[in-house]
């Protein structure tokens, strides 16, 4: 637990930002704070984003975390029927965010204190820490995709691009495995879905004898 800050463990604490602030700056020189107002109000904002029209695609090897997402395609444990005009169907049924992190450090001091090293309460001898600044809590710089999906596939066309979508993170080391996972569970959930619609279909035809 930190005791209190003071001038030169805030120079530190700027001074770890700046070093994390930097490396994102390698990678994408023009960015804006978050849209979170709280992030926009603060001197140093732990949310960033690149500016509208940047080219993004040489970050995607940089990913550190995403956010993956698809509307589920059952309700009340029957298959939805979706309509060719939604947006779902059109371009927007699985969707992908990003985050790229980027650590960085608070710094504070600790009190000066000491503490009893032997068992003689008649001649009981003292150990002493000063007082120390070191590490208050980690925290990091998130650069992300911004507000809206990075990249949306519709329904419509998830198996003639299902190789495309799978393969799409491929150079994205960190999270390749997990988008991956996400896509084959998306797919697990189609292929019930198409089967589910199947039977209902067979179910409802009208016989013609």
């Amino acid at each position: 637990m930190i005791d209190w800050r003071d001038i030169r463990s805030t120079n530190k604490t700027i001074k770890s930002y700046m070093t994390a602030f930097n490396e994102m700056a390698k990678l994408c020189p023009k960015v804006n704070p978050d849209c979170n107002s709280s992030n926009q109000r603060i001197v140093l904002p732990t949310q960033w984003e690149p500016t509208f029209g940047y080219n993004t695609e040489h970050l995607l090897p940089y990913i550190t975390n995403i956010h993956v997402d698809y509307e589920r395609l059952f309700e009340f444990g029957r298959p939805k029927l979706i309509a060719p005009t939604y947006t779902m169907w059109k371009s927007s049924w699985f969707t992908l965010e990003w985050q790229i992190e980027f650590p960085f450090e608070f710094y504070g001091w600790k009190a000066a204190s000491r503490h009893q090293i032997n068992d003689d309460e008649e001649t009981p001898i003292y150990e002493t820490t000063p007082e120390n600044m070191c590490v208050w809590m980690e925290s990091t710089i998130i650069l992300s995709s911004g507000s809206w999906p990075y990249k949306a596939w519709g329904l419509k066309d998830w198996k003639s691009k299902y190789t495309e979508i799978l393969s799409f993170l491929d150079n994205s080391p960190k999270v390749v495995a997990k988008y991956r996972m996400e896509v084959e569970k998306a797919n697990t959930e189609v292929l019930k879905w198409e089967r589910e619609l199947e039977k209902v279909a067979t179910l409802t035809k009208i016989p013609t004898k």
